[in-house]
């Protein structure tokens, strides 16, 4: 009598190995998106007309009436 063992699947066959090597690739992919998109576009220039007076805070405003 001869025993049959089961036809192991190569690993690059199987669902597992594809999936636990697909989520660090992804993360390596979404950074160097984001890398790109940081490097090409500039960032946007802040002048005084753009910006609205900021009142001040109540500790400012008690400090300048005991000055």
């Amino acid at each position: 009598m001869s025993e049959q063992t089961p036809h192991a699947r190569s690993w690059y066959r199987q669902f597992w190995p594809w999936f636990l090597i697909a989520i660090p690739l992804a993360g390596v992919v979404t950074a160097s998106i984001t890398a790109t998109y940081a490097f090409t576009h500039a960032d946007a220039e802040v002048r005084k007309a753009n910006v609205a007076p900021l009142e001040k805070t109540s500790w400012e405003a008690r400090r300048e009436k005991h000055t």
